[in-house]
């Protein structure tokens, strides 16, 4: 293979693409699109966070976070609130509506993975996640080094 011919941005795009009709589709319902996905199932594992650490973990800048959070907030999933040691700080954590659909949500993102990683044994699983966090990894560092 030539990879000079190779378009890593390619695959990548098809890859995002069709995790984001999969998850849409499944998820219609309850109205979630596959952009508060992250950041759902980011809280799902923690009682609260807040926005500065979501933003941190997820990635993406906070004019996103703070946007994702106030459609969760409208929608019943998430809850906002002001910290009492510091009033520049909201905590944001999940609500009963989320918590009802915890499994749901984490039998989706299993479902996709199984999907993606059909046929792959495991060493080849453990492999392709490792070398998709040593990619994300250059790319945030390149993203640091501009800052």
């Amino acid at each position: 293979m030539n990879l000079q011919n190779e378009s890593i941005g390619k695959w990548i795009s098809i890859l995002h693409r069709y995790a984001l009709v999969y998850v849409g589709k499944k998820r219609i319902k309850y109205d979630i699109n596959p952009g508060h996905l992250p950041l759902l199932m980011t809280l799902m594992h923690r009682d609260s966070l807040n926005q500065e650490e979501i933003s941190q973990l997820l990635f993406v800048d906070k004019g996103t976070t703070s946007k994702i959070i106030k459609q969760l907030v409208d929608l019943g999933y998430i809850q906002k609130k002001i910290s009492p040691e510091d009033r520049r700080i909201h905590i944001i954590s999940k609500t009963k509506k989320l918590k009802s659909i915890e499994n749901i949500l984490e039998k989706t993102s299993a479902d996709l993975s199984a999907l993606v990683m059909a046929g792959f044994t495991e060493k080849e699983k453990k492999t392709t996640i490792k070398l998709l966090k040593k990619i994300a990894a250059n790319v945030i560092d390149y993203k640091e080094k501009e800052k």
